[in-house]
């Protein structure tokens, strides 16, 4: 019987150091990105500092406060989900539609190949984007409610701007009642009984 590997250890041992590896790589991830963000964040206080400085009225200067915190409050970790979100949406209603356009006239296999191309940087977005969101106490239930609500909104850009379809009454009331769901996921509490 060999020694010092995973396989031999019991499973307490090996579901510990899994989870250390796991840890620490959620730690290292969380640490990269609040430095991303805290390097983000400085250089929009600097620039509305200076804009702030160059302002007369007090009405301008409350707003630009107002937007900065607002905005900073956007750019911590516990919001960071919904723009990693956002950005895989993109990437995903692309890989899954854009081939109707731009790859009409190609064999199916290549624009399969470009959708699955596409799909590799969804992919980039969303992994950490839920790993951030479960580390910073989001359920999966409201991370998954959140994916579809984004993706509702993703979408109708895309089909609006993108392939230049109308947006007709039964379409928003269709996608206003998925994101109804997200009042019910995020808004309401349900009693323990």
């Amino acid at each position: 019987m060999k020694t010092g590997t995973l396989n031999d250890t019991p499973n307490n041992a090996k579901r510990a150091l899994i989870t250390a590896k796991t840890a620490t790589t959620s730690e290292i991830m969380k640490t990269n990105c609040l430095g991303a963000l805290n390097l983000i964040s400085s250089s929009f206080f600097e620039v509305s500092n200076s804009i702030k400085n160059q302002l007369k009225s007090p009405f301008s200067k409350n707003l630009l406060i107002f937007l900065g915190a607002k905005i900073q409050k956007v750019l911590s970790l516990k919001y960071l989900p919904i723009l990693l979100l956002a950005i895989s949406n993109i990437f995903m209603t692309y890989a899954w539609y854009g081939h109707i356009k731009d790859l009409k006239s190609s064999p199916l296999f290549w624009a399969i190949l470009a959708s699955w191309g596409v799909a590799f940087f969804e992919y980039c977005f969303m992994v950490p984007a839920n790993r951030i969101g479960a580390a910073e106490g989001w359920t999966l239930s409201q991370l998954k409610t959140l994916q579809e609500i984004i993706t509702i909104l993703v979408f109708v850009a895309f089909a609006v701007f993108y392939f230049h379809e109308k947006l007709t009454w039964n379409y928003i009331v269709g996608f206003a009642l998925i994101a109804l769901a997200g009042f019910f996921v995020f808004g309401v509490t349900p009693q323990k009984g």
